[in-house]
């Protein structure tokens, strides 16, 4: 013999909020808990054909909000490529403000699949590293300290005849 279903014949505040925990991402169980009812009857509330409905409203809001953000973020892409422009030309400055508008423009693109490198592994003799660390020490005193990264070493290990085997990592310069 099956049980009837409960059904409310109006959502109530703490119906909706149950609602809003599951669209959101909380497990039912969980979402019951906080809100002191129980787990049949939270599944007896979402199951309805008023939770049905309004847990869609809120998952077609949701989805429409992440659209909305993707497109803003779609449109700010240009922007973010015209200051790393203008950071490889050197209009940029060095200001504080400058170096916060570049980390935007890197966060930008790096959404849109252009991530910043932040560690790259080389296998070098040691007197190439001393050579790049110079190049490196030489931009950094020609250039835009608070712009540009240094290199360092941050982990070599010998490895026979190939010389060092080094990982040069990526730093800001301290302002």
């Amino acid at each position: 013999m099956r049980t009837q279903q409960y059904a409310p014949a109006a959502l109530t505040e703490k119906h909706k909020e149950l609602l809003r925990k599951i669209a959101l991402g909380a497990r039912q169980c969980d979402a019951a808990r906080e809100l002191g009812i129980t787990t049949r009857h939270a599944s007896s509330i979402r199951n309805s054909p008023l939770g049905r409905a309004y847990l869609q409203e809120l998952m077609d809001s949701r989805d429409a909000t992440a659209r909305n953000i993707g497109a803003q973020l779609a449109d700010l892409l240009p922007r973010a490529v015209e200051v790393v422009g203008q950071v490889l030309d050197g209009q940029l400055g060095g200001s504080m403000a400058a170096q916060m508008q570049f980390r935007a423009a890197e966060s930008v693109l790096s959404r849109f699949g252009y991530p910043v490198t932040k560690q790259i592994a080389v296998d070098a003799p040691h007197s190439n590293i001393e050579h790049i660390r110079r190049l490196a020490a030489e931009m950094n005193t020609n250039s835009n300290p608070n712009i540009l990264p240094f290199l360092q070493v941050v982990d070599s290990e010998t490895s026979g005849a190939c010389g060092m085997q080094a990982a040069l990592k990526s730093e800001e310069v301290p302002a």
